[in-house]
């Protein structure tokens, strides 16, 4: 039962309880979005580890494929580092380090010497990265929405 369908309930009930009645269902019901919401703060996955591209799964557009590529994810939410080590495709052979809040606080990076600021939160269980990248007086937007599946065993992009 999520809080909304208890508060749905409470309202139901409410006409026909005593004020004594009112006030314990009350407290019960904003103990049970208390406890709601904490049970939702606790299933925000990590997502730290080393995560390996599996070609066979991967989509690149129209731009070629990397060879290889690995992120290697550090979460001590709210900060998110990921160090991304690619061979090939069309940055060649490259490695980046970002610095990612996801508090809503604008993080400055810096990729191939083109300035980025991104903004990170959580929608969910996913983390959503916003940026904007300035290339050559071009501003660019860029959304990436990381997410767990598979047990936590598998990272999308």
């Amino acid at each position: 039962m999520t809080s909304d369908r208890a508060a749905s309930d409470l309202y139901t009930l409410e006409g026909r309880l005593t004020m004594g009645h009112f006030v314990r269902s009350s407290l019960v019901l904003a103990a049970a979005v208390v406890m709601h919401a904490s049970v939702a703060a606790q299933t925000k996955p990590n997502f730290s580890g080393e995560w390996t591209m599996v070609p066979a799964k991967s989509d690149f557009g129209p731009l070629p494929a990397p060879a290889s590529m690995t992120r290697t994810i550090t979460h001590d939410d709210p900060m998110l580092k990921i160090v991304l080590a690619q061979t090939g495709g069309a940055l060649g052979d490259t490695t980046v380090e970002t610095t990612f809040s996801t508090d809503g606080k604008p993080q400055k990076n810096t990729i191939a010497g083109n300035p980025m600021t991104t903004v990170g939160k959580w929608d969910g269980t996913s983390i959503v990265l916003n940026s904007t990248l300035s290339q050559q007086g071009t501003e660019i937007t860029i959304e990436d929405r990381y997410s767990l599946s598979d047990a936590g065993k598998t990272l999308t992009v």
